[in-house]
């Protein structure tokens, strides 16, 4: 289950696996970051995508695993 401070809350289990990493733009600079897609354990729901930083924050998430245009992106990220 994925819950706060995480940016969704799913009832049951998920399926969360590393499909890339490289860098990507974040409003700090470039960073080191993976891209990871979302599915339902258990059954054929359809799956969402995002990159995330080596802290989990996320960066970009994808209404699914095709779309090249991110629906949201963080904007503003502060550290310490």
């Amino acid at each position: 289950m994925i819950g706060p401070p995480f940016f969704a809350v799913e009832p049951g289990r998920q399926r969360i696996v590393c499909v890339a990493a490289g860098p990507r733009q974040t409003p700090m600079g470039e960073m080191a970051a993976r891209r990871i897609e979302f599915s339902d354990a258990l059954g054929p729901v359809p799956a969402f995508a995002a990159w995330i930083d080596e802290h989990d924050v996320l960066l970009e998430s994808y209404e699914d695993t095709t779309t090249e245009e991110p629906w949201m992106r963080l904007v503003e990220y502060r550290r310490g």
